[in-house]
C-alpha cells in the first residue's frame, strides 16, 4: 500500500516536471529595443506580465553590475 502510493506521489511529481519542460521548450519572441513578449494571440505584452500569468514565478527588479556602472557614470 505504501509502495503505491509513494509511486503515485513520484508519477505526479514527473507529469508535472514533464509539463514544465515543455513550456520552458517553446520560441518565446521578445522585442529586441523594449523586452516586450508577444503572445501566441500577436499582442505584445510587457515582460513582468507575461511571466506572471505564464508561470508561478514572481518578477523582482535589480540592476546588474555593468548597468550600475553606466548609470553611475
Amino acid at each position: 500500500m505504501y509502495l503505491t502510493v509513494y509511486l503515485g506521489k513520484k508519477l505526479r511529481e514527473l507529469q508535472a516536471a514533464l509539463a514544465n519542460m515543455h513550456t520552458l521548450e517553446k520560441l518565446l519572441p521578445i522585442c529586441l529595443s523594449c523586452k516586450k513578449i508577444q503572445d501566441r494571440k500577436g499582442n505584445w505584452q510587457p515582460f513582468e506580465y507575461y511571466v506572471r500569468a505564464h508561470s508561478e514565478a514572481k518578477v523582482v527588479h535589480k540592476i546588474c553590475p555593468d548597468c550600475s556602472k553606466a548609470i553611475s557614470a
